[in-house]
């Protein structure tokens, strides 16, 4: 857990102080950067409040609101078209590193969905703590939009969800919300937590994961509807890739072409004929 400023100001001082530059995007991977988080795992979250902070002008604003529809459509479109199911934290930090590429500032949250709709008898949830491999799921924040999820459709659904969701989900916010280890724990975890720990029921994460709170107080969790769909959105954590740069990232292939191919054969083409047309 750390301690994150509530003002840019003081954050910016506190970089200095532990002597890393913040003007290039991506400053994460500056060695004393690097060497803090080694000794704070909680210093990403830094970065990430960096990223909410930092001033931005109307000019930057409209090239994210123009560039990161065309990227995450893209991106999208190809990973349905692989077929890989469940694979948001390795597509979570390819698009951060695609954006990074693009000049667009990003971080990616780890944290739990709860889907709810109607047509559902119960909610679909991907707890972050699960006895599944990879619980949870993660999803990317490059303001002004608070969440991009490309991966909403593409995990391994056992109903009829992926029907009810969009392909991409782009939402400069929702309903703020305060999640409750409901959110966070599956219903075993969450029931022997209980036994060890005691206390309020929807609290439980505070006590046994205090780590935790530094990300949860300071960095929004969403409600948002999609039709007749509710989406809970908890954040539990900050996420970045420890690679240094997209060329990179080769821990998976998507239709034979790692990450920064996507970029130059399938993202960077569909950027130029779109951005061109509307000039």
């Amino acid at each position: 857990m750390i301690d994150i400023p509530n003002d840019f100001d003081s954050l910016v001082r506190l970089f200095t102080e532990l002597g890393v530059p913040t003007s290039n995007i991506a400053f994460y991977n500056h060695p004393s950067f690097m060497r803090a988080e080694a000794d704070n795992a909680s210093v990403l979250e830094l970065y990430a409040a960096f990223v909410r902070m930092r001033p931005r002008d109307a000019d930057y604003d409209t090239h994210v609101k123009e560039t990161v529809p065309i990227v995450t459509r893209k991106l999208a479109e190809e990973i349905q078209s692989d077929g890989q199911l469940g694979a948001c934290v390795d597509v979570a930090q390819m698009l951060n590193k695609i954006l990074e590429e693009l000049g667009i500032w990003s971080y990616s949250v780890q944290g739990s969905l709860t889907i709810m709709d109607p047509s559902l008898p119960n909610p679909t949830c991907f707890w972050m703590f699960d006895e599944k491999p990879v619980p949870g799921h993660v999803w990317v924040v490059a303001p002004p939009f608070d969440i991009i999820d490309v991966t909403l459709k593409a995990q391994p659904y056992g109903r009829h969800e992926a029907d009810l969701l969009p392909l991409v989900l782009t939402s400069e916010g929702g309903k703020r919300i305060r999640p409750s280890s409901e959110e966070f724990f599956e219903p075993s975890l969450l029931a022997a937590a209980y036994r060890a720990v005691g206390g309020p029921r929807d609290t439980i994460h505070e006590r046994t994961n205090p780590g935790m709170m530094s990300a949860i107080n300071f960095f929004p969790s969403w409600q948002l509807e999609e039709g007749t769909t509710r989406l809970r959105y908890a954040t539990g954590g900050i996420s970045l890739s420890d690679a240094p740069d997209l060329p990179a990232i080769k821990n998976r292939t998507w239709n034979g072409r790692y990450a920064s191919a996507v970029l130059d054969d399938i993202i960077r083409p569909a950027l130029d004929a779109i951005l061109t047309k509307r000039s």
